[in-house]
């Protein structure tokens, strides 16, 4: 799919990229980005001629797909997925991890974790193992306010919400930004505290930075327009 190059595009290799700021250059939230690429693909990707369908539009191709055509059977509309289908749809492609359940609910990434469902398996030992046993948890990488712990005998998840629930919804991208940022401080032994005033802080200073940015390019704009 060719698109043109968004500011923050981090390009497909270094070479590429050379010395351009990608970070310093974004100008969209992941949520923006996301509708960006979804309009990009609905209103304008679909409506193109298509080299590997011999230049047809794919939306051409969807519609004789769904509703036939002279040399091909019509299929009509796939049933929608809805409801627990829908759920288990999406935590079936989360990403998983596997951690051991404390007493105090379980840590991800320095991130605690907590709620009443995991009472009955905190440290449990593995049948015949004295080490302790690891459970599956599911993540949503765009906000990881919440995880799903998978009960192997219930054969069922369960949201998992964070123990500080004051906290605010945050990306793991964003956890590990805040995380560098300690780092590149040379914050040793940083907590779940640290890593949200981070956060905090970094997003304020880039709010400053767009403000400043927008500023000086408007003052540039109307310098050239009475120039």
């Amino acid at each position: 799919m060719e698109m043109h190059k968004l500011p923050g595009t981090t390009y497909s290799n270094a070479r590429e990229k050379g010395d351009y700021d990608s970070e310093a250059k974004a100008v969209m939230t992941l949520k923006e980005l996301e509708a960006w690429i979804t309009n990009f693909i609905v209103k304008e990707y679909h409506y193109r001629p298509h080299e590997g369908l011999n230049k047809m539009l794919p939306m051409t191709k969807y519609k004789i797909g769904i509703f036939g055509d002279e040399t091909t059977p019509e299929t009509g509309l796939p049933d929608i997925i809805q409801g627990d289908d829908a759920i288990k749809l999406k935590l079936s492609l989360l990403p998983m991890v596997e951690r051991t359940v404390q007493r105090n609910g379980v840590t991800i990434d320095k991130i605690s974790y907590y709620s009443d469902v995991l009472r009955q398996y905190a440290e449990r030992e593995e049948p015949g193992k004295k080490k302790k046993r690891q459970y599956v948890f599911k993540r949503d990488p765009r906000d990881i306010s919440v995880i799903y712990f998978y009960a192997p005998d219930l054969k069922e998840y369960f949201p998992i919400p964070y123990r500080n629930v004051s906290w605010p919804p945050i990306s793991i991208w964003d956890i590990r930004k805040a995380q560098k940022y300690l780092e590149d401080k040379n914050i040793e032994g940083y907590n779940e505290d640290d890593i949200f005033k981070a956060h905090i802080d970094r997003k304020r200073i880039e709010e400053e930075s767009i403000k400043k940015t927008k500023a000086v390019r408007r003052e540039h704009a109307i310098n050239e327009r009475y120039k």
